[in-house]
């Protein structure tokens, strides 16, 4: 899906990702990214290869 500032999201279980611009096929956690959290998703083309959907924070609720 896309956010409304036309960022890619994905979103896994009750948490939502975002690309990592600097990392290809590498998304990292949308809300807490920037502030310690290590949960990742990483995919090859369309494909999901990898979840590591372990997060230091509950569930952000926010609309797209």
């Amino acid at each position: 899906m896309t956010s409304r500032a036309g960022e890619s999201l994905m979103k896994v279980g009750d948490f939502t990702f975002t690309k990592d611009e600097e990392k290809e096929g590498s998304w990292c956690c949308y809300t807490h990214g920037g502030q310690g959290c290590r949960a990742r998703v990483y995919t090859e083309g369309e494909k999901l290869v990898y979840v590591r959907n372990l997060h230091t924070h509950s569930p952000t609720e926010f609309f797209v």
